[in-house]
């Protein structure tokens, strides 16, 4: 089973919607911008589920080695180093309705 951390307030069928494709969520809307590289650091997440709280740079995804996918709810990827993800081979999902 993949899990993800999921680091901004989401709508609660988010969960159940994951986790029928084998996705298990850790759901920590609480972190600030500056614990996220420590919580990537401290458990083989696989996705990373943000919004607008934080940028996704290539110092953050350092963090984080094993990342296979980055999803960004919301309209936009303003907030998303594309270039440091396609370089890291990570994956950009984009869910522009999905705030």
């Amino acid at each position: 089973m993949s899990t993800c951390l999921v680091i901004d307030e989401m709508h609660p069928s988010l969960q159940p919607l994951l986790q029928a494709i084998g996705v298990a969520i850790n759901y920590q809307p609480s972190l600030t911008a500056a614990e996220v590289p420590a919580a990537l650091a401290a458990y083989p997440y696989e996705g990373l589920v943000v919004r607008s709280k934080l940028r996704v740079t290539a110092d953050l995804l350092s963090h984080g080695p094993q990342l296979r996918y980055v999803a960004r709810a919301g309209a936009g990827t303003d907030n998303i180093d594309e270039a440091a993800m396609a370089a890291a081979d990570i994956i950009l999902l984009n869910a522009p309705e999905g705030n």
